[in-house]
């Protein structure tokens, strides 16, 4: 059997957003991104196994807890929209992040808050500070609608 060539759609690094619904002197446009853009990491699995005597027992988590860390330039003005946030009040709340794809569709955290900065040097060589956030998102909507 063939294998048919499929075209892919590009990714495009001026896509990545971020909207904060409650806030928008925090909102992220390319402009205010480093090289390294934003990240995204799930702080834990989608399903908990559980174990049975024969196998395993699917158990869905309704939300999970997403650490981003967004690195923005120094030189943006956003900056000191976000040092300015962690001094008065580093509960941020709702938040959409817009990938580098139209085929991933948004990331939407909710209860969102700016954890912590990581390391920032002073040298001249690095452009951006990263500033880490965490939020939940809601998964298994199948279970909600079950409730």
């Amino acid at each position: 059997m063939a294998v048919t060539p499929v075209e892919l759609n590009g990714i495009n690094r001026l896509l990545a957003t971020m909207n904060f619904l409650s806030n928008s002197n925090l909102n992220i446009s390319p402009t205010d991104l480093s090289e390294e853009g934003i990240d995204i990491k799930a702080e834990e699995e989608a399903v908990t196994p559980l174990r049975g005597m024969t196998g395993f027992v699917n158990s869905p988590k309704p939300y999970w807890g997403l650490r981003s860390t967004v690195h923005i330039l120094k030189s943006s003005p956003a900056v000191s929209s976000w040092l300015d946030a962690i001094k008065q009040n580093a509960t941020i709340g709702r938040v959409v992040v817009y990938p580098d794809s139209n085929m991933m569709g948004t990331f939407e955290l909710h209860q969102c808050s700016i954890q912590t900065i990581g390391t920032v040097n002073f040298n001249g060589s690095t452009a951006f500070i990263p500033f880490e956030l965490f939020g939940s998102q809601v998964i298994n909507k199948v279970i909600w609608d079950e409730a």
